[in-house]
C-alpha cells in the first residue's frame, strides 16, 4: 500500500507508523521482520522540505539519522516518504527516501496501557497523572499527595510498565501525628492533644523561669513548631558580683567563687605580703596591681643595674593562696663565657665581666673575618661574634683573550704563582707570571695576547706579489711572479712565521740575458707563402720586425675574503667597496690556485656566479656559464628551491674546489678579485752564426 494508506491503516489497527528511538531498536526490527521484495514504510515525512516523524511532530535530528549510502538524494523528485531495508544485502537496517506513492509494507506499533480504575484520589489526597505517549499508557506516571493535616503512608509515584502493570500500589492518607512531648524539670505542661493543629502550654515553678517559648503547636508535617522550652533556677546576673558563680537551691542559690576570691557573694579579693616585695641590691622592682594593691593577680618584675645579671625568677605573681609565686631574685656582676683563641690566630682579654675587651689578630699569611675586638656587654653576652682567620686567598685570574693561565696552587693561597701563555699566532705583553701576595693581591696585572703580525712586504720591481690575507698575520702566505721576460730569483712565497718575521727576503725578478754571436753567419733561405726566399741576415731582420708587432694580453689579478659572513648580495657590495669584485673563475688553473691556497672556513665563500633569467651568468661580466664549470656531483640541483647563487668549496674533502649551487641569503664568506690588463711585448733572444 502505498504510505498515505498504510499510516491510515496503522492508526486503524494500532497506535501509528513505526517511531525508531534508537539503533537497538533498528537492529531489533532487523532481526525480527522478514525480507519482503517492497520493504517497510516507517513513520518519517518531509514536511516543509524537513523530515519529521509524524506521530510526535518531531524534526528529525542528525544525531539519530540512519540513511543509507548515498541517501536521502531525492533521486526521481517528490520523494517524501522513508523506507527501511530489513535483511538487504547491502545498507541493511538502514533508511532510503521514496516516493510515497510507491506501494511498501506497512510497519506499526501499538503502545502498552495500564488498568486506569487502579489510579484514583485517595481519601484525603489527590493524585496527579503525565502521559507522554497516551493516557494511562507505557511510561505514564502519577504522583499522590495528601491534604493539610495528613501524611502519606506509602510510594508517593507510581509509573505504567511494559508488563501492562503499575510500578506501586496507591497510598493511603492519615491524620498527622506529632511526637509525645515530656513535662519540662521543674515546670508543667498542658496539651489539647497530638495531631495537627493540637497545642501544648509550659510553665515553671515557683524560682524559676522559662527558658524558650511558652506554647508550641503540631504542624500539618507531624512536627511541633518551635522546640520544647526549659525551666531554669532565678540566679541573677551579679548574684556573685561577677566573681563567682551562681548555683541554684531549692528555692534559693548559692556562690561558687573564683580562684582569688571569697565571701557570701564573693566580694572580696586575697592580698599577698607587701613587705616580701622590694628592690634587691643593684637593681629594681616593678609592680602592676589589675584588682587592688599586692591583691590577687598582682605581678611584679625585677630588674638589675647595667653590669649586673640577675639570678632567680624575673617576675612573680600574687596567687589564690595569699602567696607570691616565686621568691625574690638577686643582682651580681654580668661575667661573659671565656672565649676560645681563633685557630691561625691570637687572642688578648682584659676579663670576662661587664666592659672587658678581647683582641684578636691572625698569623702571618691568613686574615680576620669579622670584627677584631669584642666588649662583654652589660647582659653577660659579647657584642659581636668571634671572629676567625682564613688562609688569604687572591681573586680568581681570568685567561687573556687568545690565551691560558695555569696556576701553581689552585686555592690561590699566598705565595702561589699563576704562569700566562698566548696561543700560536700571539704573543704575550706583560708579565709572564704574577704571585699572590699577603694581601690578597696580585702582585702585577694579567697581560694580554697580540696577534703575531708580520712587516709589510713592497711588490719587486717588474713583478706582482699576492697575499692570502689582507693582514699580515701569522700563517699569511705571499706568493711573488714576474713580468714576461723576466726571471723570479729567490723565494716564489713567503710564510708569515710565529716570531712576526717572514721566512725569507723579498725575491727580485731580472731580464733574461741576450745572447749574440756574429763569428760565423751561413747563408739560410726561408720560404715564404712557398714562393720567397730570404738570406741568415735578411730572416732576423724580418722576425723582429714581426716581434714588434706581435703583442699578447695577460691577466694579472690578486684577492681577497672577508672574515665575517653575509649574504650574496652584501659580499657583491663588501666586494665593491673594497674597489673589487666578486671573484670570476677564468679557467681550472685559476681555479685550482684558489682551492690551494684559500684557507678552510667553515661556510665557505661566495663566488660572481649567479642564475639570471634563468641562466648561470659571472656578474659584472658578459660571460655566460653555459655548459662547464667545476660543479660537485649532482650539483647545481635547486634541492632548497631559488638556489640562484654559487659558494666555492673549500678544503672539503673529494669537494675541494667544487661549487655548489646555494639560497642568495645563506650567511657565507666574500671572495673577491682585483684584476688589471697589461699588453706585454714579447722579446725572443736570436743567436746568429753568420759566416763568410
Amino acid at each position: 500500500m502505498t504510505w498515505t494508506k498504510a499510516r491510515d491503516w496503522c492508526t486503524e489497527h494500532y497506535t501509528d507508523m513505526v517511531a525508531i528511538q534508537n539503533h537497538g531498536e533498528i537492529k531489533y526490527l532487523n532481526n525480527t521482520l522478514p525480507r519482503l521484495a517492497g520493504y517497510y514504510w516507517i513513520g518519517i515525512r518531509k514536511i516543509n522540505n524537513i523530515w519529521t516523524w509524524i506521530g510526535t511532530k518531531k524534526n528529525l535530528t542528525a544525531e539519530a539519522e540512519n540513511w543509507a549510502t548515498g541517501e536521502p538524494n531525492n533521486g526521481r523528485n517528490n520523494e517524501d516518504c522513508v523506507e527501511i531495508y530489513i535483511k538487504r544485502e547491502h545498507d541493511s537496517g538502514k533508511w532510503n527516501d521514496e516516493s510515497c506513492k510507491k506501494k511498501k509494507t506497512a510497519l506499526c506499533y501499538t503502545v502498552v496501557k495500564c488498568e486506569a480504575n487502579e489510579i484514583s484520589d485517595p481519601e484525603h489526597g489527590s493524585v496527579q497523572c503525565h502521559h507522554p505517549i497516551g493516557n494511562f499508557s507505557y511510561k505514564s506516571d502519577c504522583q499522590y499527595s495528601c491534604d493539610e493535616g495528613y501524611q502519606l503512608f506509602g510510594a508517593k509515584t507510581t509509573q505504567c510498565g511494559g508488563t501492562r502493570a503499575w510500578s506501586n500500589k496507591p497510598p493511603t492518607c492519615k491524620p498527622a501525628r506529632c511526637l509525645t512531648l515530656k513535662e519540662p524539670i521543674d515546670g508543667k505542661m498542658s496539651c489539647t492533644g497530638d495531631s495537627y493543629g493540637s497545642r501544648c502550654m509550659f510553665s515553671c515553678n515557683a524560682g524559676f523561669r522559662l527558658l524558650g517559648v511558652s506554647e508550641v503547636t503540631c504542624t500539618a508535617a507531624a512536627q511541633w513548631n518551635q522546640e520544647t522550652p526549659s525551666c531554669q533556677a532565678s540566679c541573677e546576673e551579679d548574684s556573685c558580683s561577677y566573681n563567682g558563680e551562681c548555683v541554684e537551691t531549692i528555692n534559693s542559690h548559692r556562690c561558687d567563687c573564683f580562684e582569688g576570691f571569697y565571701g557570701i557573694r564573693c566580694e572580696h579579693v586575697v592580698k599577698c605580703e607587701a613587705n616580701e616585695i622590694s628592690d634587691p641590691e643593684h637593681g629594681s622592682v616593678q609592680c602592676h596591681h589589675p584588682i587592688g594593691n599586692f591583691s590577687y593577680k598582682s605581678d611584679c618584675q625585677y630588674s638589675c643595674d647595667e653590669g649586673y645579671q640577675l639570678f632567680g625568677a624575673k617576675t612573680t605573681q600574687c596567687g589564690g593562696t595569699r602567696a607570691w609565686s616565686n621568691k625574690p631574685p638577686t643582682c651580681k656582676p654580668a661575667r661573659c663565657l671565656t672565649l676560645k683563641e681563633p685557630i691561625d690566630g691570637k687572642m688578648s682579654c682584659t676579663g670576662d665581666s661587664y666592659g672587658s675587651r678581647c683582641m684578636f689578630s691572625c698569623n702571618a699569611g691568613f686574615r680576620l673575618l669579622g670584627v677584631s675586638e669584642v666588649t662583654c656587654t652589660a647582659a653577660a653576652q659579647w657584642n659581636q661574634e668571634t671572629p676567625s682567620c682564613q688562609a688569604v686567598e687572591c681573586p680568581d685570574l681570568q685567561a687573556p683573550q687568545d690565551g691560558s693561565v695555569f696556576c701553581t696552587d689552585q686555592t690561590l693561597r699566598k705565595g702561589s704563582i699563576c704562569s700566562f701563555t698566548c696561543s700560536e699566532g700571539f704573543i704575550l705583553k706583560g708579565a709572564l707570571n704574577t704571585e699572590c701576595t699577603e694581601t690578597g693581591e696580585w702582585r702585577t696585572t694579567p697581560p694580554t695576547c697580540t696577534a703575531v703580525r708580520c712587516p709589510e712586504l713592497q711588490e719587486p720591481n717588474n713583478g706582482f706579489i699576492n697575499c692570502s690575507s689582507q693582514e699580515a698575520l701569522i700563517s699569511t702566505a705571499c706568493f711573488f711572479s714576474c713580468l714576461d721576460g723576466y726571471e723570479l730569483h729567490e723565494h716564489k712565497m713567503l710564510l708569515c712565521g710565529p716570531n712576526g718575521n717572514w721566512t725569507g727576503e723579498v725575491p727580485v725578478c731580472r731580464a733574461y740575458p741576450v745572447f749574440f754571436s756574429f763569428s760565423s753567419v751561413s747563408a739560410l733561405a726561408v720560404g715564404v707563402g712557398g714562393t720567397t726566399a730570404f738570406s741568415g741576415l735578411a730572416l732576423v731582420f724580418w722576425i723582429l720586425s714581426r716581434l714588434r708587432k706581435l703583442k699578447v694580453l695577460v691577466m694579472s689579478w690578486s684577492y681577497t675574503y672577508s672574515n665575517q659572513t653575509m649574504t650574496w648580495t652584501e659580499a657583491k657590495a663588501w666586494c665593491e667597496n673594497q674597489s673589487k669584485h666578486l671573484m670570476v673563475i677564468q679557467n681550472e688553473q685559476h681555479n685550482n690556485y684558489l682551492k690551494n691556497n684559500l684557507p678552510q672556513l667553515k661556510t665557505y665563500y661566495w663566488i660572481g656566479l649567479r642564475k639570471t633569467a634563468g641562466v648561470w651568468t659571472w656578474q659584472g661580466t658578459e660571460l655566460m656559464l653555459e655548459s662547464g664549470g667545476s660543479w660537485a656531483d649532482n650539483e647545481p640541483n635547486n634541492k632548497k628551491q631559488d638556489e640562484d647563487c654559487v659558494e666555492i668549496y673549500i678544503k672539503n674533502g673529494t669537494d675541494n674546489g667544487k661549487w655548489n649551487d646555494e639560497k642568495c641569503s645563506k650567511q657565507k664568506h666574500a671572495l673577491c678579485y682585483n684584476g688589471k690588463d697589461a699588453c706585454v711585448c714579447v722579446c725572443v733572444c736570436v743567436c746568429l752564426s753568420l759566416s763568410s
